[in-house]
């Protein structure tokens, strides 16, 4: 398994891009998958930086819909639009990930401070440039990789972010759409986070009760800390003591949550990780 982070804020190589948001190229056994495509077609041209072949992509997932995550689509819409629709590689998302989404305050019928938070392109504009598999349930890619689907909330990490527009309501957001990719392997579970709005310990929980893989071999990506009280911290600190995965790289919005992690490794934009298998 080799994971290649293309996009991560908390640091990048020299000659890339250090931009707001998080994508991972992840291959293994003759399959690549995309995870999560960063703010901006930058995760494009960090790929060919890289070396990164992006025509051997089967799948897009989506980690959740905010536009740090999916901002990338439309220049990979543009990357595949050589090929017929039936042959790009699928976007996979939780059905929440294209609706519209604000940062802002709610007066009445006005919204004030507007800040769009929401994918860059709506449900019908992304089936019209990928097959698109939705899904709140988790979701089987093959025999090894799987879509988290939506994460239920045991440990009290969550919490709303933003408004959320469904319809004719505007409420607060629960960010319900926020997942993760898991690859079942031979040294246990790899579990690819976006944000970690839903919160690690939940997510992983999930991760290894759908899998029936106990065994946690790496986690990587944001783990939404950067903002927690000192208590969370702790109690994810002392559940990645008793976790103990030889791989542990939080980045994007763990903030500096993460010196706090036992066995964390410090990763950004051009990392590439060896898993071992």
């Amino acid at each position: 398994m080799r994971l290649t982070c293309l996009i991560d804020n908390a640091s990048a190589r020299d000659d890339l891009t250090r931009a707001k948001g998080f994508s991972v190229y992840a291959e293994h056994g003759g399959r690549a998958l995309l995870f999560d495509t960063g703010p901006s077609g930058a995760c494009v041209e960090h790929a060919h930086t890289l070396g990164v072949d992006l025509e051997r992509v089967s799948a897009i997932v989506l980690s959740h819909g905010h536009y740090d995550h999916s901002g990338g689509l439309p220049a990979l819409a543009e990357w595949f639009a050589h090929r017929p629709l039936s042959q790009r590689p699928s976007v996979i998302a939780h059905p929440d990930a294209f609706l519209r989404r604000y940062a802002g305050a709610r007066l009445g019928p006005w919204r004030l401070n507007l800040r769009e938070l929401g994918a860059p392109m709506d449900r019908d504009a992304v089936m019209r440039a990928f097959p698109l598999q939705e899904s709140r349930a988790p979701l089987w890619i093959d025999d090894e990789w799987l879509f988290l689907g939506e994460i239920p909330l045991r440990h009290p990490e969550a919490r709303p972010i933003g408004r959320l527009i469904r319809g004719a309501t505007d409420t607060r957001d629960p960010v319900r759409d926020d997942s993760a990719l898991v690859h079942r392997g031979p040294l246990g579970l790899t579990v690819l986070i976006g944000c970690g709005h839903s919160g690690v310990r939940n997510i992983i929980d999930h991760a290894r009760e759908v899998t029936g893989e106990k065994r946690v071999h790496a986690v990587m990506g944001g783990l939404h800390l950067r903002s927690a009280g000192p208590r969370t911290v702790r109690d994810v600190a002392d559940y990645f003591s008793h976790l103990a995965p030889p791989h542990l790289h939080a980045c994007h919005c763990t903030g500096h949550a993460r010196h706090h992690l036992p066995g964390q490794k410090n990763i950004g934009a051009g990392s590439i990780i060896d898993l071992g298998f």
